[in-house]
């Protein structure tokens, strides 16, 4: 599972699972998929994507993107590296754990515990 941890200057951090089968846009743009709003933000700045052995970052901006304090036009992404854009940092993970979400926030996908007087939904019986 990878993920990458949004780190805005000033606000609390967040959490982004990233997908092999779906690019992460980050950018100004409502389209994209991490929005950011700092000033001089392009539409979109990059996208994150699966190449079919590695996370890759490829630049849309074409002045590029920082990654581990370097301007990059592409390049593939390793545990602990970090992309800056505006005031905002990213820090790309990959790891076997989940993520843990902010607090205040949930994951999409929650794990309900059965009590032990309901019924088991898949049998019927209690």
């Amino acid at each position: 599972m990878a993920y990458l941890e949004i780190r805005p200057r000033s606000g609390a951090t967040d959490v982004r699972s990233l997908d092999r089968k779906s690019p992460v846009t980050i950018g100004s743009s409502p389209a994209a998929d991490v929005r950011l709003s700092a000033t001089g933000v392009q539409a979109i700045e990059c996208r994150i994507l699966w190449n079919g052995s590695d996370y890759q970052l490829a630049a849309v901006n074409p002045e590029g993107v920082n990654l581990n304090g370097t301007t990059v036009r592409k390049g593939l992404l390793s545990d602990g590296d970090r992309l800056r854009i505006a005031d905002t940092e990213f820090v790309f993970v990959e790891s076997d754990d989940q993520p843990v979400p902010p607090a205040g926030k949930s994951q999409k996908d929650e794990v309900r515990l059965k009590l032990d007087d309901e019924p088991d939904s898949r049998s019927g019986r209690p």
